[in-house]
C-alpha cells in the first residue's frame, strides 16, 4: 500500500500518534489512505489534538470522539457523510458551521 505522500499528511503529531495506536500500527509504519478509510468506530478523546487535518480521509467514520482536546477548526470533517455521532466536549471550537453538510449525524436530545 502507498502512502498518502512523502509529507506528512497530518500536522499534528499528536493526532497521527493517537491513529497510529488506535490502528495498532508501529509509529514509524505511515499512516495510508486504505489505513484512514478502515476506521469507523474511533476515539481520541483527551488526547492533546489540536488539528485534524488528515481525519478528511477517513470517510468511513460513524462515531468519533475527539472530547477533551484543543481542536478549533472542524472543516476537515466537513465531507465525512457516515458520521451519525460526533463528541466534541472541551475543545476550543467557536463555530460549528463547518458541520452544516453532515446530514446523518444525529444530535442528542433533539
Amino acid at each position: 500500500m502507498e502512502a498518502l505522500s512523502q509529507e506528512p499528511v497530518m500536522k499534528d503529531t499528536n493526532l497521527e500518534q493517537a491513529i497510529h495506536s488506535w490502528l495498532g500500527k508501529k509509529g514509524d509504519d505511515p499512516l495510508t489512505k486504505a489505513d484512514l478509510e478502515s476506521l469507523t468506530v474511533v476515539s481520541l478523546s483527551g488526547k492533546g489534538i489540536k488539528d485534524l487535518q488528515g481525519l478528511e480521509y477517513a470517510v468511513n467514520v460513524t462515531e468519533l470522539d475527539l472530547d477533551f482536546n484543543e481542536i478549533s477548526d472542524l472543516t476537515p470533517l466537513k465531507k465525512l457523510s457516515k458520521i451519525r455521532n460526533l463528541s466534541l466536549k472541551a475543545n476550543q471550537i467557536s463555530s460549528i458551521e463547518a458541520l452544516s453538510t453532515l446530514k446523518e449525524m444525529v444530535v442528542p436530545g433533539a
